[in-house]
């Protein structure tokens, strides 16, 4: 996260990357990254090794806090091959049979069509869940990045947004039993929630107007392609008429 203020600049220190089911809504994956270490800067001013700790920076300091929610966007797709490096590479010989070039003409009409694959969804769930993390970790009022306080309130609120029981759900990791009250809190607010999620289905909303606006958003007219794109588009055509 970054911000800009009239006394300056502010980057944030932590950073935390989400992904939410489509169906489920709940959160199935989430990577956090840190800047700072408090053990590791100490021992850099006193110019001493840092004793032995379980280090959470996993983010460099010379690095754009911008660039956090890519990079744990990216790791959720793509494996860092630090388990793979005795396997043998056959990208090369791919291209040398001519596969990897198929492979890549099939992967076209997938970009160029990316937009009619997403099905109109949006991140509103995901908004959600950071309206949790703020409860949290509360807002920017005090710096948990210093250690593992960060990372370990970002976990908290996936218990919390996942199952609506963060308290019984501790309890039964510490094998104990959760009092009274807060079981009686947790399924009040749950069936609140239920409550409140039904009626804003069943809630039939006036439409005002049945016609979309040719000249807006998907029903615009686009531009043509590109003269070189579209040279491109017409051999790759013929040549699948003729296969």
């Amino acid at each position: 996260m970054k911000r800009s203020y009239k006394t300056g600049r502010y980057d944030s220190l932590s950073g935390v990357g989400t992904i939410c089911g489509a169906r489920t809504g709940k959160v199935l994956h989430i990577s956090v990254r840190n800047k700072y270490c408090s053990i590791c800067i100490k021992a850099e001013k006193l110019n001493k090794e840092p004793a032995i700790h379980k280090c959470y920076k996993n983010w460099g300091r010379d690095c754009s806090s911008t660039s956090m929610e890519a990079d744990t966007i990216v790791g959720f797709y793509f494996y860092d091959g630090s388990q793979k490096e005795n396997e043998e590479n056959y990208i090369p010989q791919l291209k040398k049979c001519g596969l990897y070039e198929k492979l890549q003409n099939a992967l076209k009409y997938l970009t160029w069509n990316a937009k009619s694959l997403l099905q109109n969804k949006d991140s509103n769930r995901v908004g959600t869940f950071k309206s949790v993390i703020s409860k949290c970790i509360g807002g920017k009022r005090i710096n948990f990045g210093l250690r593992g306080s960060y990372q370990t309130r970002c976990y908290a609120a996936v218990v919390t947004f996942n199952t609506g029981k963060p308290i019984s759900c501790l309890s039964n990791i510490l094998k104990t039993k959760p009092g009274k009250v807060a079981v009686e809190f947790e399924n009040k607010k749950r069936h609140a929630q239920i409550a409140y999620g039904t009626k804003k289905r069943s809630v039939i909303r006036k439409v005002k107007y049945t016609t979309t606006d040719k000249d807006y958003s998907p029903q615009a007219e686009k531009p043509d392609a590109p003269p070189a794109e579209m040279e491109l588009r017409k051999v790759e055509h013929m040549h699948i008429l003729r296969d």
